[in-house]
Formats: C-alpha cells, sequence, structure tokens
C-alpha cells in the first residue's frame, strides 16, 4: 500500500485517443513532464486540451487509495495571437468556436504551465513511498470521473501509454533518477 502520484493526460475514445498515465513519487519530475506537454511540439497537446477536452490532472494516491485529483486546466494557460485564456476559462469555448481549422491552428497555440500553484496544492506523500520494484493498484477511483486510472492493473514508477500498455520514455533519465532494483550478491568467499 504505497503513496504516489499520477499524471493523467488522456482523451476518452471518441474523435481521438490518447492515455498517459505518469507515476512518480517526486512532484519534480511531473513538471518536466507537463514542460514538455506545454511545449506543444506538432500542435498535439493544445489539440487535445482544447478541443477534446482533455483530462490534465494529478491523482494523489496515499497508501494504495486515490485521496486527491488535482485539476490541471486552472493552470495552464492557451495563447493564440492577442487571444490568451487558461484551459479552464469558460470564455474558450467561444474562441474554439471560432476556429475553423482546429488541427492548423493548434500547432500555433503557445500554452504556459503555472507550476507554483500545482506544487502548493499536492499533498506530501504518506509513507511508504511508492519506489522503483513496486507497484500499485490504485482504490477508491471516483465512478464518475473519465480516467484511465483503472485500466492499467498496477501502476509502477514510469510513464505508460495506458490503452496499449507501451511505455513512453520521460524528458529525464529514469534509471538516474530511480535506479533499477538488482538482486543482492553474495560476495566470493
Amino acid at each position: 500500500m504505497t503513496s504516489c502520484y499520477v499524471l493523467e493526460l488522456s482523451v476518452q475514445p471518441g474523435g481521438s485517443r490518447w492515455a498517459e498515465l505518469h507515476t512518480y513519487p517526486q512532484p519534480g519530475h511531473l513538471r518536466l513532464i507537463l514542460e514538455q506537454f506545454c511545449a506543444n511540439e506538432g500542435g498535439l497537446s493544445a489539440y487535445h486540451a482544447i478541443w477534446y477536452g482533455a483530462t490534465l490532472g494529478i491523482w494523489v494516491i496515499q497508501r494504495g487509495a486515490v485521496a486527491a485529483f488535482v485539476d490541471l486546466h486552472p493552470h495552464i494557460r492557451a495563447t493564440l495571437g492577442e487571444r490568451s485564456l487558461l484551459l479552464s476559462d469558460p470564455a474558450l469555448d467561444a474562441v474554439r468556436d471560432e476556429i475553423e481549422d482546429a488541427w492548423d491552428t493548434a500547432d500555433a497555440i503557445k500554452l504556459e504551465l503555472f507550476w507554483d500553484p500545482i506544487e502548493i496544492a499536492l499533498p506530501p506523500l504518506v509513507p511508504p513511498v511508492l519506489a522503483r520494484g513496486d507497484s500499485v493498484s490504485p482504490a477508491g477511483i471516483p465512478e464518475s470521473s473519465e480516467t484511465y486510472l483503472g485500466v492499467a492493473d498496477e501502476l509502477a514508477i514510469g510513464s505508460v501509454e495506458a490503452e496499449q500498455g507501451e511505455e513512453i520514455d520521460p524528458p529525464f533519465d529514469l534509471d538516474a533518477a530511480y535506479p533499477p532494483m538488482h538482486a543482492t550478491r553474495r560476495p566470493d568467499k
């Protein structure tokens, strides 16, 4: 029954499919992933966040159970030309409706992350904290939420595309940040 944070970047099945789960005990590693998301390379981040209502949030798992969810929409600003709105701003709907070619426009949108309020909103993890080689199966996932959190039977340190189960390389050296557990060797006699 370990504790960790799970960053979810996803869209429910429909016109687009996207289901990333990033499971780490260090908030700083989530920040690096979010900064990569906000770089909006190829426009996919803005496209999913603005036109598909992506789930962008951090699940707080305390001793194996969902304890909180931090919505990231109020902490990311989208800027297109002179227009600049938080992803949580209802006025974004009107802007989205005005844009005829979403795909071509999404690449021109700049996304800006406001990390400090997110870090303040994240409660400290209750020991034991998830370590490399451990896994957690989160209990207490709200039935009303649109999440991929329950798709994986077990979550371990790392990043995964939840529908396919494929690992995603994080924007940092995973082995350096969380060394793999190795079998203990007996000294030769």
